[in-house]
């Protein structure tokens, strides 16, 4: 798994009744990235657990203590010490020798998930960019497309991705409860609908890939990741679990979306002062000019847009494509579970027409035996009479 690091800041944390500096570690998997803190005596605890669990300093040294000037007081100070961690941490980082970077030390000083394998330089430098497939661009082709995970490691990876973007979602509602102004109120409700719009096209990519992954392989009852490279297999028992997840998730998505769609229909009556333009405003923009007795006419007016809706409100042109794209696909699998349906409903009246046909056959040969015997009771009938 390709890892990228840097150091692009450092800030002054004012929590206690000393302040002291923190640096910003930026941290970029496939997939997503994300920030931790750490202190320069956390740096120096990990350096000498590192040297403890391999016996070898790292490739570069890490930057000595300063007891003066301080660095929450000198800016200077603070920024060649961050320029000495980041090159610190790439020298580790990128060293051929992958003995720093198979500790659990390591793994544990950066959060790093529990699948990542060291790899050499040349993997941790290159695969990590914005358009690589497996990079943080996968993530926007996977909501874009719905093209199915069938890889079990990446799989969670993307649900991990999933729930993000669940959580930055409600992050955003919040936030638009919180605003203050309609503007505000827009950025926030327009950020919570893309990332609805995209989690519900990850949504549809998990749900394709565990499909797949759980139809058996070669015949057999062994479910394995179909697309190379770190597939593994799979249980019953994980099985129900990711469809637990994805049941769960989903279920997070249709109450967020809910929430956003009730709170996008209250919003324009909680003040009168409000600023959001009305549908007469909208009718009069688009050339759509009301009567005397308060209703639109009956003119058609070329290249008037079609009313919006609640899930179209908040969405820029972006989000109202992904959002037709989703229907779309949407539509298509309820088009093939009907179909399924369908072809079971004409298996089984087939199958019925086969049984009736069966029985038919019966009750004719029922019928030409009672008439057999009818005959045979007849003739007997006649032999009686002629004895009596």
């Amino acid at each position: 798994m390709s890892l990228k690091l840097g150091i692009p800041s450092a800030s002054i944390a004012d929590t206690s009744e000393t302040p002291y500096t923190v640096y910003n570690i930026l941290i970029r998997l496939p997939l997503r990235e994300h920030t931790i803190q750490k202190r320069y005596s956390e740096f120096l605890t990990f350096h000498k657990a590192l040297v403890a669990n391999t016996g070898a300093t790292p490739p570069v040294s890490l930057p000595g203590k300063s007891f003066w000037p301080r660095t929450v007081a000198s800016p200077s100070l603070t920024e060649d010490r961050r320029v000495a961690l980041e090159k610190y941490l790439i020298g580790i980082l990128e060293s051929p020798d992958p003995r720093w970077r198979t500790t659990t030390v390591w793994r544990q000083f950066l959060n790093l998930p529990a699948n990542w394998t060291a790899g050499s330089a040349n993997s941790s430098r290159t695969n990590t960019g914005l358009g690589s497939p497996t990079g943080a661009g996968g993530i926007i082709t996977i909501a874009t497309t719905g093209q199915p995970v069938t890889d079990a490691g990446l799989w969670l990876d993307v649900h991990r991705e999933l729930k993000t973007l669940l959580h930055d979602a409600r992050l955003f509602l919040s936030k638009r409860d919180q605003a203050v102004s309609p503007q505000e109120q827009h950025e926030s409700s327009a950020g919570a609908k893309r990332c609805l719009v995209k989690a519900g096209g990850i949504l549809t990519a998990l749900e394709s890939g565990l499909k797949t992954l759980s139809e058996p392989a070669g015949g057999q009852g062994r479910r394995v990741g179909s697309s190379g490279g770190g597939g593994g297999e799979l249980g019953d028992g994980e099985i129900r679990r990711r469809r637990d997840l994805l049941a769960s998730a989903r279920k997070e998505r249709e109450g967020l979306e809910t929430l956003a769609n009730s709170l996008a229909t209250k919003r324009p009556n909680a003040a009168s002062s409000s600023t959001t333009a009305t549908a007469s405003d909208k009718a009069a923009l688009f050339g759509k000019p009301a009567n005397g007795n308060g209703k639109a006419n009956g003119r058609r007016v070329l290249g008037a847009p079609l009313p919006e809706t609640d899930r179209t409100r908040e969405l820029d042109n972006n989000g109202v494509l992904q959002l037709q794209k989703q229907f779309l696909k949407e539509q298509d699998q309820d088009l093939e579970s009907l179909l399924k349906a369908v072809t079971r409903q004409k298996e089984i009246g087939q199958a019925i027409g086969q049984e009736l046909q069966i029985q038919n056959e019966m009750l004719e040969s029922l019928d030409q035996d009672a008439t057999r015997l009818e005959g045979k009771l007849s003739i007997g009938n006649r032999r009686i009479n002629k004895i009596s």
